[in-house]
C-alpha cells in the first residue's frame, strides 16, 4: 500500500507539473546556439574548486562533452577534444528519441500501443505461435515486458529465429534491445517515412535540434546521432512536457507522465524507455532480477534520465531545474556507478563554497573491482563515512545469491575485500553493498 500511495502522488505530482508548465515562466534559447544565455557558478553560489575537481575527473573519466543547463540556461560547458558542432552517439540514451516519436503519431492517432505488434510488424515477425505473438504490443516494446528470450546469442538481432518464446508479454521485464529496434520499424510502417524523414518532421518542434539515426554496428540496431547542445535542448523539451515555449505538445498528458513515471510493476524504476530513480527497486540490464534501493541513490529522488553504453547520459531534474548532459567513451566504471559518483561530484559542487564539503573517499562509494575483467580473483573496496552494519554480496545474472563477502559492523573509512570466483562460470556478476537505507552495485565480469 506503501508503494502504491507513493505512486499514485509521484503520477499526480507529474500531471499537475504537465498542465502548468506552459503556463509557467520558462526560459527557451533560440535556434542559435551563440545567443543561448547563461549563468555562472558564481551566481549560483557554486563551489568553485569542487567544479574544477569534478570537470578535472570528467576528463580522466574520457569524457568528451558535458552540459548543465539550470533554468534552461547554461551553467557549464565543457568540451574535450570536441567542439559545439561534434557528432556523437546516444547509444541505449537514444531510445528516449523513439519513445518521443512513438508518443507522438499515438497522439495522432496513427499507434495504439495496445494491438497486436504484428499489425505493423507483419505476422510471424516472431519464432512464437500466433497466439503468442499476437499478445506482444508496442506498449511492451516501450516498457521492456515483451517476454521474448533473452538468452539468446545476439540480444540485437531482429530476424524471427532471433525472437523467441521465454514468457507471457507483460510478465516479465529485460532490457532486450532486438524488441526495442523494432520499434523503429513500427514507426516506418505506420507513418509511411523512413525513420529519419520522420525524426526531422516530429523534432522540428524543438528549435536548433539537429540529430539522426545512424546504422549500430551490429547492423540491426539503429543509433541516435547529434551534438551536445541537441541533446540539452532535447532534454529541456522533454522537461517541459513536450512542448516548447507553450506551443502544443508533442505527446499526450497520458502518455507522457507514463513515459517518465513507472509504466509497469515489474521494473519501477523504468517508464517509456527512460530510467525513473527514486523507486525502492531496479532491474539493471544484463540481469533478470530487481535489486532494492534507488537506481542513483545521491541523484535527487525526482530525476529521471536517458542512459546509454559508455556513460551517454541526459539526466532531468524537475524540482531543481537541473539538465546533465555527458557524451564520451567508456569510463572506469559502469553507467549507473559513473552517474552516481557524477552526482556525488554535482552535490558538492552546487554545494556553498563556504561549506565544509566531505572528501570523496570519505562519503559512501562502492568502487569498480581491480582487476575487471578478472580470473579467478579480484579486489572490492568500498568507503564508509560511518559505522554501519553492512552487507556485501554477489549474484549472477539471474539474481541468485553466489557469495556473502561482508555481514556485519565496520568502520567509517575504506575497506577492501577479496572476492574469489574459483569454481565458478564465467560471466558477468553483480556485487551489492549495503549500509543501512543505502544501497550500491556494480557489475564485474569474470573471464573463463
Amino acid at each position: 500500500m506503501k508503494n502504491f500511495s507513493l505512486l499514485l502522488l509521484i503520477s499526480s505530482l507529474l500531471s499537475g507539473a504537465f498542465q502548468s508548465l506552459s503556463a509557467q515562466e520558462a526560459y527557451f534559447p533560440p535556434a542559435d546556439n551563440e545567443a543561448w544565455e547563461t549563468t555562472s557558478p558564481a551566481a549560483l553560489g557554486w563551489n568553485a574548486e569542487a567544479l574544477a575537481e569534478m570537470l578535472g575527473w570528467l576528463e580522466e573519466q574520457q569524457t568528451r562533452a558535458f552540459i548543465i543547463l539550470k533554468d534552461g540556461r547554461i551553467v557549464v560547458e565543457q568540451y574535450y577534444g570536441h567542439s559545439r558542432n561534434t557528432a556523437w552517439y546516444w547509444a541505449s540514451a537514444g531510445k528516449t528519441v523513439t519513445a518521443a516519436l512513438v508518443g507522438a503519431l499515438g497522439n495522432e492517432g496513427i499507434i495504439d500501443l495496445h494491438s497486436p505488434s504484428s499489425i505493423w510488424l507483419g505476422e510471424g515477425w516472431t519464432s512464437l505461435s500466433p497466439d503468442q505473438e499476437a499478445l506482444i504490443t508496442p506498449w511492451h516494446q516501450l516498457t521492456m515486458t515483451t517476454g521474448l528470450d533473452y538468452a539468446v546469442d545476439d540480444q540485437n538481432c531482429t530476424l524471427p529465429g532471433c525472437l523467441q518464446f521465454r514468457a507471457e508479454a507483460g510478465t516479465q521485464w529485460y532490457y532486450h534491445n532486438a524488441p526495442y529496434t523494432l520499434l523503429t520499424h513500427i514507426l516506418e510502417a505506420a507513418s509511411g517515412l523512413e525513420l529519419n524523414e520522420l525524426t526531422q518532421q516530429k523534432m522540428a518542434v524543438i528549435p536548433g535540434f539537429s540529430g539522426f539515426y545512424a546504422e549500430g554496428a551490429s547492423g540491426f540496431n539503429r543509433v541516435f546521432v547529434s551534438n551536445a547542445l541537441s541533446k540539452a535542448r532535447f532534454g529541456l523539451f522533454v522537461r517541459h512536457g513536450t512542448s516548447w515555449a507553450g506551443n502544443d505538445p508533442l505527446l499526450s498528458e497520458e502518455f507522457f507522465t507514463q513515459m517518465i513515471s513507472p509504466s509497469q510493476n515489474l521494473n519501477p524504476a523504468y517508464g517509456y524507455l527512460w530510467w525513473i530513480n527514486g523507486q525502492e527497486s531496479f532491474i539493471p540490464p544484463n540481469f533478470a532480477v530487481s535489486f532494492p534501493g534507488m537506481l542513483l541513490p545521491d541523484a535527487p529522488a525526482d530525476t529521471y534520465a536517458a542512459m546509454g553504453m559508455n556513460a551517454q547520459i541526459l539526466n532531468i531534474v524537475p524540482s531543481e531545474e537541473l539538465i546533465v548532459v555527458r557524451m564520451g567513451q567508456e569510463p572506469e566504471t559502469n553507467i549507473f556507478a559513473f552517474t552516481n559518483e557524477l552526482w556525488q561530484r554535482l552535490n558538492q559542487v552546487r554545494a556553498p563554497a563556504t561549506s565544509v564539503a566531505p572528501e570523496m573517499p570519505a562519503g559512501f562509494r562502492l568502487e569498480q573491482n581491480y582487476p575487471n575483467p578478472f580470473n579467478p580473483a579480484t579486489l572490492i573496496r568500498f568507503h564508509l563515512p560511518e559505522a554501519s552494519v553492512v552487507n556485501l554480496d554477489v549474484y549472477d545474472v539471474l539474481g541468485r545469491h553466489v557469495q556473502s563477502l561482508v555481514n556485519g559492523q565496520l568502520a567509517p573509512g575504506s575497506h577492501s575485500v577479496r572476492f574469489d570466483a574459483g569454481g565458478l562460470a564465467g560471466g558477468f556478476y553483480l556485487y551489492r553493498l549495503r549500509a543501512g537505507d543505502k544501497v550500491l552495485y556494480r557489475q564485474m565480469l569474470l573471464l573463463k
